[in-house]
């Protein structure tokens, strides 16, 4: 079916939603647990934790299980909450660690699935093993061949929702007067890699919006559900470009092979 919903409606209540991340719990500052100043504004220069991170894709998950309930069934939708919940459990032991082009995938996936275990060792043995297993598809679901199973479409469902979450807040850090930009990442590594100078090329600016829409264009289009997700992030782009989208999508599409079905419509719904 084609969606006919515009889901602006998801959009702006993130946007609200996400506002929270910036209210300093004030009963540790006030105690000493952290530094706090009571008179200070709020700062869109905070960093952002795994956890903020996390509320942002299920806040994403949650209100589309409100606009498509029938997508999944009861249990699956809570598979999808808890996994995005405890998706990044990994880093706790490694930390977040960012790829210069370089990066073992393979290794790094590894590390994280032994690091996540451990985290959820104390969650009754079912839901465990059940979120393990759902955390290792989540990990490895661009090396699965398409297919229509429940577990399958679970899992890029989750990774959809990850993704997304990353673009949205690039693009709530735009709109407050906050771009991120590529070119800082030249201070931490060498040089950019390979991909992030094509998106550059192919955006024309080095401000993190464009290019991660971009980026999530590239990795997730085909993806089930991408048609959900891009009516979401076309809403949040045309708030932060006066109505209009980026105008390099056309050609993006053409050069990714980008379909209008993958765009517009989702026959699983």
């Amino acid at each position: 079916m084609y969606i006919e919903d515009n889901l602006e409606w998801i959009w702006q209540t993130y946007k609200n939603v996400r506002a929270g991340d910036l209210i300093i719990r004030s009963g540790f500052g006030l105690t000493g647990v952290y530094e706090y100043d009571q008179k200070a504004g709020l700062s869109f220069r905070h960093h952002e934790s795994d956890t903020e991170h996390a509320a942002g894709c299920i806040e994403i998950a949650r209100n589309l299980s409100r606009a498509f309930p029938d997508l999944f069934s009861g249990s699956e939708w809570l598979r999808i909450f808890d996994l995005l919940k405890y998706h990044d459990l990994g880093e706790v032991a490694y930390g977040d660690r960012p790829d210069d082009g370089t990066q073992n995938a393979a290794e790094k996936d590894a590390i994280e699935l032994i690091a996540f275990r451990s985290a959820i060792t104390y969650l009754p043995s079912d839901d465990a093993g059940t979120l393990l297993w759902d955390f290792w598809t989540f990990q490895r679901v661009d090396s699965f061949s398409q297919n229509n199973s429940s577990h399958f479409r679970l899992a890029c469902f989750a990774r959809l929702c990850d993704k997304l979450d990353a673009v949205l807040r690039a693009i709530i850090y735009e709109l407050n007067g906050v771009s991120g930009d590529l070119k800082y990442k030249e201070e931490h590594f060498s040089a950019l890699s390979e991909r992030d100078q094509y998106y550059i090329q192919q955006t024309g600016t080095t401000k993190i919006a464009p290019n991660w829409t971009l980026h999530f264009i590239d990795i997730c289009h085909r993806y089930p559900y991408f048609a959900l997700f891009f009516r979401i992030l076309e809403n949040a782009v045309r708030d932060v470009n006066n109505g209009e989208f980026y105008g390099w999508l056309p050609e993006v599409k053409e050069r990714f092979e980008v379909t209008e079905q993958e765009m517009h419509y989702c026959e699983l719904l």
